[in-house]
């Protein structure tokens, strides 16, 4: 085979290749579908919401606060009136989506606690610059404001 000829066959390969690449259901993917968003990101209101008692939110009756620790920190609903205090403790500084850790929830009144629970393995599901929202399951979850 003489060098013209070699470079003919190479050329006729090169075309069958790109050629195959053509072909129906070789173009360009279809966009990707947007991830569901889950319904609890569509909450405002900064709150503890399906724990024991009932949902503790943040009313205009109600101040917010947060204590911080170390890496970690304490968020709170205070309700001076009433001397009630929803505490969720134990969150990270550093919130990231899909981190997951344990948070301590606990209701005060007249400074004597009402509720205790510990939620592990909750999951960071979105925050933004000024929210938070946690999930520890469907019915149990939580927004918090950041500072």
């Amino acid at each position: 085979m003489t060098g013209k000829a070699a470079r003919r066959l190479m050329a006729l390969a090169v075309c069958a290749i790109l050629y195959a690449g053509c072909g129906p259901g070789n173009g360009p993917l279809p966009p990707t579908p947007p991830a569901e968003e889950d319904p609890i990101t569509r909450i405002s209101v900064p709150g503890a919401y399906g724990v024991p008692g009932g949902d503790e939110i943040l009313l205009p009756s109600r101040q917010t606060g947060a204590l911080y620790f170390g890496n970690s920190f304490t968020y709170r609903i205070l309700e001076p009136s009433t001397m009630t205090v929803v505490s969720m403790s134990g969150i990270p500084r550093e919130l990231k989506k899909g981190e997951r850790f344990s948070l301590h929830y606990r209701l005060s009144k007249g400074g004597k606690t009402i509720q205790s629970e510990l939620y592990e393995n909750v999951e960071i599901l979105m925050t933004n610059d000024k929210t938070a929202w946690i999930k520890f399951s469907d019915q149990i979850f939580f927004v918090i404001d950041l500072f």
